[in-house]
Parts: C-alpha cells; sequence; structure tokens
C-alpha cells in the first residue's frame, strides 16, 4: 500500500544476508502492488542493523530508488544507523510505534491475570490472548481497526525525533485532553479525540473502583423513551452497531430488542419509531396480540404495547471498552498509571 502511494508497481527485496532477513524477503517474492503503475521500490530485510548496513551498500553501488524498511527497523536508532540515507528512506511500522504495542500487551496482561491469577503457561498465553481483544487480518491489519490505524508508513528521519515525553511520579503537563475513566464512554472519547489529532492522557482508577461500563448489561438498542436519550443512541446505532458486520471483539450479538410500553408510553414510542424510521433503523411498534403470538411464554398483562427492534442486542461492555482504549492507543494516547 505504501508503494501505491508513491505509484510504484513494483516491489523487490533484498536481505541482509542473516536467515531472518532472508526468511522475511522470501514473503514479498512476486508481489506487484499495482501492476498499471511503473517504477520500483526495494524492501530491505533484515535485523536494523543489518538492514542498515546493507541498505548504505546499495547507495554506494548507485541504486538511487526508493527504500523501504519493515518493523525491526522502527527504532530511533535506525536513523542513526542509516546516516544520510535516512532522508529517502521509510519504514513500515504498527501505527504509533513500538511503544504503544508493548504498553497494550502489558494492559492485556493484567486483564488477563485480574480474571485468572492461578493463570501460567499456556492458559495465560490463551487469557492474555483473549484480553487482548485484537486480531489480525489477512494484510496485517488489525482487525476492528478503523481505516486510520493499522499500519502506517513512517520516514526513517523522524525516527530519530525526540519521545513525547512519558508519564512519571511528577504532575503530567503537555496534554490536550485528560479523559478520566477508560471505560466505554472514557475510551471512545478518547479514541475520538486522538484520532483528531489531539494529544490525549486517559487516566483511569484501575481494578477495584467502582465502573458503570463493568456493573452494565451491556444492551444495545437505538429506541430509548428520553428523546434526548433516543438521539444519542440513533447516533450510536450509525456509527458503531448498525454497521453489516459491527466489531467482534465488542461482541456484539444481533439478537433484537424489545420494549414494553404502558398506556402513557404509546404515544412518544410512534414518536420514536418515526426518527428511528428516518435514520434508517427499522422498529415495529406490535399489539399485546402480536406480542404474544411473537413470544407465547411472555406475559402481557398490563402491556399496551411494545416497540420491536430487529436490529438491537446485546454487547460486551468490557470488550467495548477495549476496542476503543486500543484504537486511542494506536492514535498515540497515553494511559496513565492508577
Amino acid at each position: 500500500r505504501a508503494a501505491q502511494d508513491l505509484g510504484i508497481g513494483t516491489l523487490a527485496a533484498v536481505d541482509d544476508g542473516s536467515p531472518y532477513g532472508r526468511r522475511l524477503a522470501e514473503r514479498f517474492a512476486d508481489l506487484s502492488p499495482d501492476p498499471a503503475a511503473t517504477g520500483q521500490a526495494l524492501v530491505v530485510c533484515g535485523t536494523h542493523h543489518g538492514a542498515a548496513d546493507t541498505a548504505r551498500r546499495l547507495r554506494a553501488d548507485g541504486h538511487d530508488g526508493p527504500l523501504f524498511f519493515t518493523d525491526d527497523c522502527a527504532v530511533a536508532e535506525f536513523a542513526d544507523l542509516l546516516g544520510d540515507q535516512a532522508s529517502s528512506a521509510r519504514v513500515v511500522r504498527l501505527r504509533g510505534g513500538p511503544h504503544l504495542q508493548v504498553e497494550a500487551a502489558f494492559a492485556a496482561l493484567v486483564r488477563a491475570l485480574r480474571s485468572d491469577p492461578a493463570a501460567t503457561g499456556d492458559r495465560l498465553l490463551a487469557a492474555v490472548r483473549a484480553a487482548a481483544r485484537l486480531s489480525f487480518d489477512a494484510d496485517g491489519d488489525p482487525v476492528d481497526a478503523d481505516d486510520d490505524a493499522g499500519w502506517e508508513v513512517v520516514p526513517v528521519a523522524l525516527l530519530s525525533a525526540p519521545a513525547a515525553p512519558r508519564p512519571t511520579g511528577a504532575p503530567v503537563t503537555g496534554y490536550d485532553v485528560v479523559v478520566v475513566g477508560a471505560g466505554a464512554v472514557g475510551a471512545a472519547t478518547a479514541a475520538e479525540l486522538a484520532s483528531a489529532g489531539l494529544t490525549v492522557a486517559v487516566a483511569d482508577l484501575g481494578p477495584g473502583a467502582g465502573s458503570a461500563t463493568r456493573a452494565s448489561g451491556g444492551l444495545v438498542r437505538a429506541y430509548e423513551p428520553e428523546p434526548v436519550v433516543r438521539a444519542l443512541a440513533v447516533r450510536s446505532h450509525q456509527l458503531l452497531w448498525g454497521a453489516a458486520s459491527p466489531p467482534r471483539s465488542a461482541g456484539f450479538r444481533r439478537t433484537g430488542s424489545v420494549v414494553l410500553l404502558g398506556p402513557d408510553d404509546v404515544a412518544e414510542a410512534e414518536r420514536g419509531i418515526g426518527e428511528l424510521s428516518a435514520a434508517g433503523i427499522k422498529a415495529d411498534l406490535l399489539t399485546p396480540r402480536e406480542l404474544s403470538v411473537r413470544w407465547p411464554d411472555l406475559t402481557a398483562d398490563g402491556v399496551a404495547a411494545a416497540v420491536w427492534e430487529p436490529g438491537g442486542g446485546y454487547a460486551d461492555p468490557g470488550g467495548t471498552a477495549a476496542l476503543y482504549l486500543a484504537r486511542a492507543l494506536r492514535h498515540g494516547a497515553v494511559l496513565l498509571p492508577p
């Protein structure tokens, strides 16, 4: 994809002579991003020391085309190793750089041990993988990541730029926004702000503290009796739950949703169904008889009507929070220690 952005049609690979570099170079064999494009880019495979030596040798031998390096080289030292060649070279890495991936891995470990403190070996590994709630597709991109997340192409020269200050015991300054709470709402807020380019820190009290997300039943529907809350629910549906394939890591199950109504609730429900329909969300007002026919085990005594929303269901609140927190971290947000 990086080659496509530069209008380059062919990728060739060289290695640094190491067994690792050779295996990595083999993965690029016969890979042409865009046959209609022209030009060729060279991918240098190997350890960052070996790749730097190979790149300098290539330049000395007269190669003047674009050079790409894999994420093994996404370290600040690599720019110094390349020297003058760093200005025109690019490295492909997971968005945000290695430190964000390490932070996310440790966060997954904490969640895994919190749920199963006695886990070790394969059981611990399985628990960490489940707690990470992040898998990768065939292209190597994080599943459930939006289009701006996943892999990024960074000029090597930027790798030597001073790192952003990391949190210490001293008061933290320099953030545009500090989001208090890393539950579903806080994490989603942090992800939205970070993806907009703001510097964001997330503060959370950690395990044992009160949490609306941990106490939530995770019910998902667009209909709400209060108009203001309903407008927010409709927007939430449009942003996430209404997708043909909502994020798997959020644990969403489309079971449908039924809201039972008393006599005084019907008029507002009719208005609400109209609003949902205008937003492209299917919803029906069922009579007590229709309710009893569909769900004969459900007692409809005292029920004047019901709102049936086939697109509703339930989700995993913790999974939803983790999904957005991972997205925030990929966009550069920092999770402060409890």
